[in-house]
């Protein structure tokens, strides 16, 4: 599921459906973020976004989020996963949704990397990297989920949770165990090598 996926359709427990909002989800080796905007809405308490590693058990994947703009759910956020002809069908185990997904961008393994962060403050994050993708993502008040691409002149925010940061470019670095992305984080798990092109 590497690379970098467009969601089509959500059909709610309810039964209502949404083919509006602008949803990213970029996956990595493991570790992912994902970015929600409804359609229109620029408020940053209406924006939705999580980051964390996947985990597949062989029946059901398993979001485990890191991250989260929105408080903790009650429900794990486990699904079944399968293809019907291109669209990814994600439906829900604990909670009766249906998410369908378009893949944009299908990336080797090679040109995935995710690391996860944390500050001085004990603030968790995460970047990941697909190819010429990226998302990042950081705890705090307020939470960010930002979605860029990488360019020969550094790492531009596309999209974010926090519109004052569209537009901004980033230079990541490494320095040891440290990453300087927005700040200096401190690296505390990491897979794939980062690649800072």
């Amino acid at each position: 599921m590497r690379g970098v996926w467009s969601r089509t359709l959500l059909i709610r427990p309810d039964g209502t459906r949404d083919e509006t909002t602008s949803v990213t989800w970029l996956q990595g080796r493991t570790m992912f973020a994902d970015l929600r905007q409804p359609a229109g809405e620029r408020d940053p308490a209406t924006q939705e976004g999580f980051a964390g590693v996947l985990v597949d058990d062989g029946e059901c994947v398993m979001w485990q989020r890191r991250v989260d703009c929105r408080p903790p759910s009650p429900h794990p956020d486990v699904g079944r996963l399968w293809f019907e002809g291109d669209t990814l069908v994600e439906r829900g185990r604990d909670i009766p949704y249906v998410e369908h997904w378009r893949r944009e961008i299908e990336v080797p393994a090679v040109e995935c990397w995710g690391a996860m962060l944390r500050d001085a403050e004990g603030r968790a994050a995460l970047v990941v990297q697909a190819g010429s993708a990226f998302m990042f993502a950081r705890a705090g008040t307020p939470t960010e989920v930002s979605l860029g691409r990488v360019g020969p002149d550094g790492w531009i925010i596309d999209r974010s949770t926090l519109p004052m940061r569209e537009g901004v470019v980033e230079r990541p670095a490494t320095s040891g165990d440290r990453l300087i992305f927005g700040g200096i984080w401190v690296v505390t798990e990491l897979e794939g090598d980062p690649l800072m092109a």
